[in-house]
């Protein structure tokens, strides 16, 4: 009789554990917002927490043939970090991470795309704003040879 309990008790601390541990790795991260802008082409202008953002790609078109610029502004406060997450959608293509620095009043760094042998690839940029423990993510997505 007490060893049915004392599973029971387990079961139910192991689901509380799970649960707690879930709630609070994702309590402070918003979901991705997924902005309909053709960033390889247009400078693409979006809302934030942070006010009015303009983010731009440079060259345009980007290739994985020349490094990138990524540029960011912001139209009032400012997040205590950005950054860019960039992943290929159909195909892994390795951890490719970059911070942006902040300067004269725009967050912007050096970055490449990946090589890849299929030709054009399509690529997600997940661009993370975070401050504090909560972050909010702008994705966009384009096509680069």
């Amino acid at each position: 009789m007490r060893q049915p309990l004392v599973v029971a008790g387990s079961v139910i601390t192991l689901a509380l554990l799970v649960g707690f541990v879930l709630y609070f790795t994702s309590a402070n991260q918003s979901a991705a917002v997924t902005v309909a802008c053709p960033v390889a082409q247009q400078v693409c202008e979006f809302s934030t927490p942070y006010g009015e953002a303009r983010f731009e790609l440079t060259p345009q078109p980007p290739s994985s043939k020349a490094p990138i610029a990524f540029e960011l502004r912001l139209s009032a406060e400012q997040p205590q970090r950005v950054w860019i997450d960039l992943q290929g959608k159909e195909m892994y293509m390795g951890v490719n991470q970059t911070n942006l620095k902040f300067k004269s009043g725009s967050w912007s760094a050096p970055g490449t795309l990946g090589v890849c042998t299929t030709g054009t690839m399509r690529w997600v940029l997940a661009l993370i704003l975070e401050r504090g423990d909560e972050q909010q993510i702008y994705n966009f997505e384009f096509d680069a040879r």
